[in-house]
C-alpha cells in the first residue's frame, strides 16, 4: 500500500495512463524537425494543424515563461516537451 492506494489500484491506473498515452494523447501530425515528410499530411486529419519545429520551439519558450512566472520546477517543461 502506497498512501491510500493498493498495488492493484496503482497497476490499474498505470495501465489506463499507458493506454491514453497511445491513443488519446497521441499527436498523429507531428513531424520531427530533422525528418520532414511532406506527403505524410495526406493521411492525416486536415482539421488538426500541422506541428513543425518552429511551433515546437515557440511552445517551449512559452512553457518556460509560464513555469518561471509561477516559480515552478523547469523539469515540468522537460517532461511535457518529451510527450511531443
Amino acid at each position: 500500500i502506497v498512501g491510500n492506494l493498493t498495488r492493484g489500484c496503482i497497476i490499474s491506473r498505470l495501465e489506463v495512463m499507458r493506454s491514453q498515452e497511445q491513443s488519446t494523447y497521441s499527436y498523429r501530425n507531428y513531424e520531427p524537425p530533422a525528418f520532414p515528410h511532406p506527403t505524410s499530411r495526406n493521411n492525416a486529419d486536415e482539421s488538426i494543424p500541422h506541428l513543425n519545429s518552429s511551433w515546437r520551439e515557440k511552445i517551449c519558450h512559452w512553457s518556460f515563461n509560464v513555469i518561471d512566472h509561477f516559480d515552478l520546477s523547469r523539469e515540468v517543461v522537460a517532461v511535457s516537451m518529451s510527450l511531443f
